[in-house]
């Protein structure tokens, strides 16, 4: 801790100057300051409620709960409390009317008049506003939908009778103009033009659209007529592809015919031959050293017979790398490793990067 900045002296003139410092006296202590007289006072007080045994056992202070419900049961008996109460005589309210309903002369029926009852709270105020026009708008919907006029008690708001409304004679207008509009397109008849034409007339008439009727039911016949075969072709060339040929095919073997190889099958025409080594055709070292005498039926190629043999050869390129010959597979390697290396080239060469 360092020395102070000011003395008392002046700190107390700084003080009284600015107006703060003021002394706030404590509490002055009158009577006796010593504890124990205290307790005995306050001991000497409740002497008479803490610790005494009752004076007589018979005469015990009864519990407030119990005095409580002593009395509610006396003022029962007596009269003074009413467990029943009475309920207010509540008018019935109409459901979609005022008894003091406004008549409304453009419309033609009463509507609604909403006023807040004597302690009825704004919530319930607004709820059955609510319910109110609700039902309204149910009800004119309904009007409008079958045409009727549903028509109300004012008093109780039951419904008394649903009467037939009147055709309003704007709607019927508007419907016949749509009516005009609509067969303003079609070619028909009028009643007078039909009235003036003779017997012969209405009879050649009458043959003329029978024999329409007639050409259209034909029409429509040949049309199934159609249908039914296209159907039965249908049904035929499902039920050749579910048959199995090799059914029909039977092979008649005699007894002890012996086979040395397979059947040999000719090969149908404009059909490439197939020139895979099949087994048993091959000149192995093991049937020479079975049939020495035999020669060797491959005769060797020379090498313009075998380079004619490979330029007519059709290799198909399609497929696995791995189902091509070994030069076509070496020859098609070579070309993805020059492109691939000309990518990188490139690449080095716009981005810097390797």
């Amino acid at each position: 801790m360092g020395t102070p900045r000011y003395t008392t002296e002046e700190s107390c003139f700084f003080y009284k100057l600015v107006g703060m410092g003021r002394k706030i006296k404590g509490r002055k202590h009158r009577g006796v300051r010593d504890p124990e007289k205290q307790r005995e006072t306050k001991l000497l007080s409740i002497r008479d409620k803490i610790n005494t045994p009752p004076s007589n056992p018979d005469d015990q202070q009864i519990p407030r709960s119990l005095q409580h419900i002593i009395n509610l049961k006396q003022k029962l008996e007596t009269g003074q409390i009413n467990l029943k109460r009475k309920r207010k005589s509540k008018k019935s309210r109409p459901v979609t009317s005022h008894p003091q309903g406004i008549k409304n002369d453009s419309l033609g029926r009463d509507v609604p008049f909403f006023q807040q009852e004597e302690g009825e709270t704004d919530r319930h105020f607004m709820y059955r506003v609510n319910q109110i026009c609700k039902s309204v708008i149910d009800e004119a919907a309904f009007a409008n939908k079958y045409g009727v006029d549903i028509i109300r008690n004012p008093e109780t708001g039951q419904i008394e009778k649903v009467t037939k409304r009147k055709k309003d004679e704007l709607e019927l207008y508007i419907k016949q103009i749509k009516k005009e509009k609509k067969l303003k397109g079609k070619k028909k008849v009028p009643d007078l033009q039909k009235s003036k034409l003779t017997k012969s007339q209405k009879r050649q008439i009458k043959l003329k659209e029978k024999r329409d009727t007639k050409l259209i039911s034909n029409v429509d016949e040949f049309k199934t007529f159609k249908d039914d075969i296209k159907f039965g072709e249908k049904r035929d060339t499902k039920l050749i592809s579910n048959v199995d040929e090799f059914k029909t095919f039977k092979d008649d073997i005699k007894f002890g015919e012996v086979v040395h190889e397979p059947p040999v099958l000719p090969a149908p025409r404009k059909v490439t031959v197939e020139e895979t080594v099949r087994p048993g055709t091959r000149n192995l070292l093991l049937k020479t050293l079975i049939n020495p005498n035999q020669k060797e039926k491959s005769k060797p190629l020379n090498k313009k017979n075998k380079l004619q043999k490979i330029s007519n050869k059709v290799i198909d390129k399609k497929g696995k790398r791995k189902d091509l010959p070994h030069a076509l597979r070496r020859q098609l390697e070579k070309q993805q490793q020059e492109v691939i290396q000309a990518y990188k080239e490139l690449k080095t060469k716009r981005y810097g990067v390797k």
